[in-house]
């Protein structure tokens, strides 16, 4: 897989850009259970009990907290179409908490593909279908050739399925309406 620029998550918030992030939380903010027997047999950490579903607890994916608080900083941009009526204190410790999980969680997983930099204007293919340089490439200097250049990230990277997550969470997903109906952030 290459990683590949997406505009609409590029873009300025507008309700086609706010769906598009919105399209993968579920209600539950990914919310899901796991049986009580299930999460002792393999160790998991104690954590509340479903209430309204005895015998199951209550988790969630680190992946969607990711997510969710990388949306969360997004809409920090634009405080007053989001957050009008929140804490204006509130709003910096919930941004300062996701800052701090999504740094921690690029620093553990260290996605190491290649970043590169390059204009694509200094090359071009000839009519032999060879690649050539530019007259623009040919006659900068190094550091002229650096400062015109921009970083591309289309490199091979290796990927977990996110559609398989996404499935597995569904099928262990929290019913929202028993608990809260929330259905953004």
């Amino acid at each position: 897989m290459k990683y590949e620029p997406n505009k609409i998550f590029q873009s300025p918030s507008s309700p086609e850009v706010d769906e598009a992030w919105k399209s993968w939380m579920f209600k539950n903010d990914h919310a899901i259970m796991i049986p009580k027997e299930q999460a002792k047999k393999h160790g998991l950490p104690e954590t509340v009990q479903l209430y309204n579903d005895p015998g199951y607890l209550f988790y969630g994916l680190g992946v969607y907290h990711q997510l969710h608080c990388l949306n969360r900083i997004r809409k920090t941009f634009y405080k007053e179409k989001f957050y009008a009526d929140e804490d204006p204190h509130m709003i910096e410790v919930h941004k300062n908490h996701c800052f701090d999980v999504i740094r921690q969680a690029l620093m553990c997983h260290g996605d190491i593909s290649l970043v590169y930099w390059w204009n694509d204007t200094y090359s071009y293919i000839d009519e032999t279908g060879a690649k050539q340089y530019s007259d623009d490439y040919l006659h900068r200097n190094g550091e002229e050739r650096m400062t015109g250049s921009r970083t591309h990230w289309n490199t091979d990277v290796q990927c977990r399925d996110i559609s398989a997550i996404n499935d597995w969470a569904r099928q262990h997903k929290v019913n929202a309406d028993k608990y809260w109906g929330r259905v953004d952030d």
